[in-house]
């Protein structure tokens, strides 16, 4: 079985951000770019591990869309175990066109004849969430989301995997292979990676692959535009007010103990279905709700 993950570097976001207004794009402020793997990413190339090493006859492929010199994203799959890794230069192509990028990973996965494709469910950068959907659009494959667990099936021609849905509800499902699967940055724990085997990556050659040896033209056409980009807006600091019909002595206290106030107390309802009605009618009635 061949599993390939598409890996994508973005910019440390443990160093002060900044817009470049010129260029349109977020930079790190007075200093050389730091550039670290999507956190998601790392966990979709920790699952391929994971089947890596428990099955066997698993080979793991990182591939990442990138500029030739950008090799932070393949080497730290080698040194965390990936049998081969490959760059697909992005020279003359934005790196905001999500829709274009699918394009050409999808050229170059339809040569490789994988079983599975594994992707970060979307990158801390641009927070898309599309590039799954998209590849797997582009080569007719079966699409999963979320996945916050994945496992092969006893054939190996299937894959088992539970999804994330909302108000932490889970959905488990079935998907034959071949499937690109976007996973959760929480899906797996990330693996430690020795000091020799990170020097030993370093010294692996990467295949090289240009937009040319796909068959795309020198001049390329986004498909998308990036039209602004924008810091968040500030979120203003909440201030505790106390309710003005507090005494002074009552207001100083809540402003000291920092706006905690004493639950009030409930009262319970028991009863017959009709005795509980008379009594949320009667109490409605009491405190002005109803005419």
């Amino acid at each position: 079985m061949k599993i390939a993950v598409l890996m994508k570097p973005v910019l440390d976001c443990g160093v002060h951000l900044t817009i470049d207004d010129k260029r349109m794009e977020v930079a790190q402020k007075g200093q050389e770019p730091q550039w670290v793997v999507n956190p998601a990413d790392r966990s979709a190339l920790e699952v391929a591990l994971h089947l890596k090493y428990s099955q066997g006859t698993v080979s793991v492929h990182a591939i990442s869309y990138v500029p030739k010199e950008r090799t932070e994203a393949i080497y730290y799959a080698l040194a965390r175990g990936a049998d081969a890794g490959t760059i697909i230069a992005s020279e003359g192509a934005s790196q905001n066109d999500a829709a274009f990028a699918s394009v050409v990973l999808a050229k170059y996965l339809e040569r490789q004849n994988v079983d599975m494709i594994l992707c970060g469910n979307e990158s801390i950068d641009t927070a898309m969430a599309c590039m799954g959907p998209f590849v797997a659009q582009r080569l007719g494959l079966p699409h999963v989301s979320q996945a916050v667990s994945l496992g092969l099936t006893s054939d190996n021609k299937s894959i088992v995997v539970q999804r994330r849905l909302e108000k932490g509800n889970r959905e488990k499902l079935e998907c034959p292979l071949p499937a690109v699967v976007a996973v959760d940055p929480m899906i797996a724990p990330l693996r430690y990676a020795s000091v020799y085997a990170i020097n030993n990556a370093g010294n692996r050659d990467l295949e090289q692959v240009s937009l040319e040896e796909l068959g795309f033209k020198s001049e390329i056409t986004c498909q998308t535009e990036l039209e602004k980009i924008t810091l968040p807006r500030p979120r203003p600091k909440r201030t505790f007010i106390p309710d003005a019909k507090l005494s002074v002595a009552e207001r100083m206290k809540l402003i000291r103990s920092g706006g905690i106030a004493k639950k009030k107390d409930g009262d319970t309802l028991s009863g017959s279905p009709e005795a509980i009605a008379d009594a949320i009618f009667t109490f409605l009635q009491e405190k002005g709700f109803l005419g």
